[in-house]
């Protein structure tokens, strides 16, 4: 059998393939043969061959990166110049490999998107891909099937996706902030329009009491007015307080100036103001502090800390209940403070929502005192600013212990 071309009547060519064979008639040799008229498939072949290097010629040159791979096995037939550059190794290594040793997800997972875009049923999908130095790139990948020299195949064309997958990773972080910051700055306000309005009404009802109805009233309830306008001013001055301590912690204005004290000094020095709370509601401060105990710590806001933290245990702990506060020396020389208490207790979900402002987690001590839990969230934002630790153990009923650790020496290692 061979190829060969014919002038046919008319003047015009044809392309011929002739197939030939030797037959013995009659005592005579002939050759007998067949014609078949290849013009059309000639054309075709020599189009197609003409697209082929059209592609090969396309392929290689182009910037995007391209592999030519096999969809049953994932073997990477073929690669062009960008491919090599992106993925480090040189073409010939890069065709001997398979997609399993560039695509860092599991095989069989993998095997599933080959399929699906070899029936069309996705073409894009993102991968993890590693480079010949080991760094690992996120990549769009667009396969496709074509037929290449006979047989099919999937085209992919690759983009490095990783700096835009990063900042959408930033833009959702920055996002989530935004609405963490916006629902932080609802509750802000909402303290402000409602918390700080309670004090205002009862300051208002009360002095409107004593200016309208003196002449009428005993000096045991003109006392105990008294008493009441003290305790709201207390609450209201505390409120007030974090109010304004958290306001300046958010725009940055709190400085940061650690110095090293002795702990159960500068803790009795702290509660000084919140004494006469607590012996209204014949509550006993107990201490378990080794007198030699110090901390480094910034003053103010340790005494932040202290107050905040004893007063709320005030706040929600009955008459005659008891708060001790505890201190000692861990092996890393941080000291552990303790605020343990008898008071009402908490549920998990409470202990959850502590130190959220965009959850309402607010609810009034045993006396009705009011609480935003504000103070808390300082507490945490503070112990944190020195690198320790703020956590929270309770149950219903059966009281709370706030623990957190500052950085700390005892005289003794000091020696």
């Amino acid at each position: 059998m061979f190829e060969t071309v014919h002038r046919r009547k008319d003047g015009t060519f044809r392309n011929v393939e002739i197939n030939a064979v030797g037959v013995i008639l009659e005592g005579h040799k002939y050759l007998y043969t067949a014609a078949r008229d290849i013009t059309d498939r000639k054309k075709a072949e020599i189009l197609l061959k003409e697209s082929e290097t059209r592609f090969k010629n396309m392929f290689e040159r182009h910037s995007a990166i391209m592999l030519l791979v096999e969809p049953v096995s994932g073997s990477i037939i073929d690669a062009n110049d960008s491919a090599a550059r992106f993925y480090g190794y040189n073409k010939s290594k890069l065709c001997s490999m398979n997609i399993h040793e560039i695509n860092t997800l599991p095989i069989e997972q993998v095997r599933i998107a080959r399929e699906k875009a070899l029936n069309e049923e996705q073409n894009c999908i993102n991968f993890p891909h590693k480079l010949a130095s080991g760094e690992e790139r996120t990549v769009e990948v667009h396969s496709s099937p074509i037929n290449f020299q006979e047989k099919q195949i999937l085209f992919s064309i690759i983009h490095d996706i990783t700096e835009r997958k990063l900042a959408e990773a930033e833009i959702k972080l920055k996002s989530e902030e935004l609405q963490k910051a916006n629902a932080e700055k609802d509750k802000f306000f909402s303290i402000i329009a409602h918390d700080l309005r309670s004090p205002f009404h009862g300051f208002l009802g009360l002095s409107g009491l004593l200016a309208e109805g003196l002449s009428d009233l005993t000096m045991v309830e003109i006392q105990e007015i008294a008493v009441d306008i003290k305790n709201s001013a207390t609450n209201l001055f505390g409120l007030l307080e974090n109010l304004l301590e958290w306001s300046r912690m958010q725009r940055g204005l709190i400085t940061f100036d650690p110095k090293t004290f002795l702990l159960k000094q500068k803790i009795l020095w702290n509660l000084v103001s919140i004494i006469d709370a607590a012996s209204i509601k014949k509550i006993a401060i107990c201490y378990d502090i080794p007198g030699d105990i110090m901390v480094s710590a910034d003053e103010n806001m340790f005494g932040g800390i202290i107050r905040n933290l004893v007063s709320n245990a005030v706040k929600f702990t009955r008459k005659e209940g008891k708060i001790t506060i505890t201190a000692n020396v861990t092996l890393n020389n941080s000291v552990e403070i303790s605020i343990i208490d008898t008071g009402i207790g908490m549920n998990k979900s409470m202990i959850d929502n502590l130190f959220r402002l965009d959850v309402n987690s607010c609810r009034h001590g045993t006396e009705g005192e009011p609480s935003t839990g504000l103070g808390l969230i300082i507490c945490k934002d503070f112990i944190e600013k020195h690198g320790g630790r703020f956590w929270v153990e309770s149950e219903v009923g059966k009281g709370s212990t706030f623990k957190f650790t500052l950085p700390g020496q005892t005289t003794a290692s000091r020696v």
